[in-house]
This record gives C-alpha cells, sequence and structure tokens, in this order.
C-alpha cells in the first residue's frame, strides 16, 4: 500500500505542476506594453497662428512618458538634447482602446489621447498643449510614427 501512495503523490505533484502555468500579462495595464514602448515622432497640422511643428513622445516600460515640442520646423531633429527642443516628464496610461499621455512640468501641460493602428505602426490622435499663461490649443491632430 505504500508503494501505492507514493505512485499517487507522484501523480499529484506532476499533474500540479503542468496544470499551474504563468499567466501573460496583458498589454492593456497602467504603462505598459512593449509594443508602444518607443520614441514617436511627428507633426502637428498647421495651427491658425503658425505652421506645423515637430512632436515626440518617449514612452518607456515604467509608465513613464516624455514629450518633444520643436518649433523649428515639422520635421523632428535627429539630436534632442538641443536646446530648441522643448521636454516635459510625465506618464502614460494604456487602456484596451486608447493610449493617453500626460506631461506636467514648469507650468506646461502636455496631452496626447490617440490610438494605435492595428499593427502598432503609429498612434493617432488629438494633442492639447497648454502653458502657465493658459491653453495654447486643444485637440490638435497629430499622427505618429516610430
Amino acid at each position: 500500500m505504500k508503494f501505492n501512495l507514493n505512485i499517487y503523490v507522484c501523480i499529484l505533484l506532476i499533474s500540479l505542476f503542468v496544470s499551474c502555468s504563468k499567466e501573460k500579462a496583458d498589454d492593456t495595464n497602467n504603462g505598459g506594453s512593449n509594443k508602444l514602448q518607443a520614441f514617436w515622432k511627428g507633426s502637428t497640422s498647421p495651427m491658425q497662428t503658425s505652421s506645423a511643428y515637430a512632436v515626440g513622445v518617449l514612452l518607456k516600460q515604467n509608465g513613464a512618458a516624455r514629450a518633444f515640442r520643436f518649433y523649428g520646423s515639422s520635421v523632428f531633429p535627429s539630436d534632442t538634447s538641443l536646446s530648441t527642443v522643448l521636454k516635459t516628464n510625465g506618464s502614460y496610461l494604456l487602456t484596451s482602446d486608447s493610449l493617453i499621455i500626460t506631461c506636467n512640468s514648469g507650468g506646461a501641460v502636455f496631452v496626447y489621447r490617440a490610438a494605435a493602428t492595428s499593427d502598432t505602426s503609429a498612434l493617432q490622435g488629438k494633442l492639447s498643449y497648454g502653458e502657465s499663461g493658459g491653453l495654447v490649443f486643444n485637440n490638435l491632430t497629430v499622427n505618429m510614427s516610430k
């Protein structure tokens, strides 16, 4: 009988190890989709008072985000350390159907609400930006790619 009990214990242990598996993390969580963690860049549509300009967003694994604005051109420069590239730190939230990036520092508020294309090669959405003096623009169309 002792021999049969050992067999049953072994079978029980094996079945426990086989049936327990680590679940894959869902991409729709606070700050973390491997597919979206990248440097995204694009340009705004021209505003009534100025021409189009370049914007960029860096999405990091830990849910942190950094927004970049470059008023010199609608083409984003290869060097983000230039003094003419304005930077604002913040975070992002990924839900099942949208990405919300909020960066706020020094009186500047950058909010980008977008959706990723099905192949995650582009972000399409609306950008609002304000400074301590007030709202600069609201719901400006901005499409970005990696």
